[in-house]
């Protein structure tokens, strides 16, 4: 699975961080698992359960596209070995990793055919850096953690630079998303939104997740 493959749909994403699988199988057997929706296995989750947690997501939504968020640092052909051995689709290094573990990285899930995503979580850097690996990056994620907070209007702005920047690339946005954001931010040709706790807290997180995915689909 590449960047082909997520063709021309809007993605929700929703962020499994959770510390316990049973809690992260629990939510997912309460979403839709309609086929604009990703599902990614946070990395608290796999820190916590390890490669195990990546194949029971996997297992429960069948055909729904699977990231494993790894936030890879260095050893990028291990780490994707990893993801590989949990049957995700896609794969995340940081943007802060040295240039080697990029390169690593990406010709991993190429040769995995899988999907690499660059998170930019912390990087303050030049987005040059990432120029001479635009043709092996299907995703770039603009992401604010959750300890650091989002700003909806600094989110807008890097939106805007990196599409400008990478227009061929998949632009994801992450960081304290609600519908309110992703109404906003569709006029910024994001490709994948990124929801965590609007959902994985919801009281009825089926709902929450089709308010977002009507909103998306409007947009089409």
């Amino acid at each position: 699975m590449s960047k082909a493959s997520l063709g021309d749909l809007k993605y929700l994403q929703i962020a499994l961080d959770f510390i316990n699988l049973n809690s992260a199988l629990e939510l997912t057997r309460k979403i839709p698992k309609e086929k604009d929706i990703i599902f990614e296995v946070g990395t608290p989750l796999i820190k916590s359960e390890g490669v195990r947690a990546i194949s029971a997501i996997k297992n429960e939504v069948k055909e729904n596209i699977v990231i494993a968020d790894l936030k890879t640092l260095d050893v990028g052909e291990i780490e994707v070995e990893i993801a590989k051995l949990g049957k995700a689709d896609g794969a995340v290094v940081s943007a802060l990793a040295p240039k080697k573990t990029i390169e690593k990285f990406l010709a991993a899930c190429k040769k995995a055919d899988m999907i690499a995503v660059v998170d930019l979580i912390g990087y303050t850097g030049d987005l040059n850096k990432l120029k001479e690996f635009s043709e092996s990056i299907d995703v770039l994620l603009f992401h604010s953690g959750i300890d650091e907070g989002s700003d909806i209007d600094y989110a807008v702005k890097r939106a805007r630079e990196i599409k400008e920047m990478f227009p061929e690339i998949a632009l994801a946005m992450a960081g304290g998303l609600t519908s309110k954001e992703i109404l906003l931010l569709l006029n910024y040709s994001v490709d994948i939104f990124v929801v965590g706790r609007y959902i994985t807290k919801a009281q009825d997180p089926a709902e929450k997740t089709l308010e977002i995915l009507n909103i998306i689909r409007k947009q089409k």
